[in-house]
């Protein structure tokens, strides 16, 4: 029985997840750089899973990008980040 109840739970989540991408939303929980954005449909009924750019860790982030496409090490780019 345990086996069956997994199988099910595992099917449901997954077409939750898939669900959640057509409607052009993240299938996941928080996400660091962005924020949750409370709307609803055409029918009143809450979208679940829009998301908007928090532009402060948004730049954060790409700084971590640039410096490691820039070949700098691991701590150099914290010491960076941390002045």
């Amino acid at each position: 029985m345990n086996a069956l109840y997994f199988k099910d739970l595992s099917d449901k989540t997954h077409r939750g997840m898939i669900a959640a991408v057509l409607r052009c939303g993240i299938p996941d929980g928080q996400l660091y750089r962005y924020d949750l954005v409370h709307a609803l449909d055409e029918f009143g009924v809450p979208i679940r899973g829009k998301r908007k750019v928090n532009e402060e860790p948004a730049t954060i982030i790409s700084e971590i990008f640039e410096y490691y496409a820039e070949g700098r090490n691991l701590g150099h780019t914290c010491d960076n980040l941390s002045r």
